[in-house]
């Protein structure tokens, strides 16, 4: 797994590219949650600015795939339908419970 870094000003930049295309931005406990109108087109960007997380051939995924190349990440068991990317930054490997 290749790594990326993903610093305070490059999810900043990346908020703005997401707004701009659309998308509301909800803070959570945990993460903020960027949703389209289209039902189940999130992007979910940790605090931590460890991981991202979202839906294959979805808008969101073209910005985020543009800014940081391929997703290097692996999904969480509970939500590997095959249509969750992610993309793990600064070291983060994923939990004992995700796989490739």
């Amino acid at each position: 797994m290749r790594s990326l870094s993903l610093t305070k000003a490059q999810a900043d930049s990346l908020a703005r590219s997401l707004e701009d295309a659309g998308y509301i931005s909800v803070e959570r406990k945990m993460y903020t949650r960027y949703s389209s109108l289209i039902r189940g087109d999130s992007v979910f960007l940790h605090h931590s600015l460890g991981v991202i997380r979202c839906r294959l051939n979805t808008v969101a995924n073209g910005i985020i795939e543009s800014m940081f190349g391929q997703p290097n990440g692996k999904t969480p068991e509970s939500q590997d339908d095959g249509q969750m990317v992610s993309w793990f930054f600064n070291g983060y490997t994923g939990k004992s419970t995700t796989t490739l």
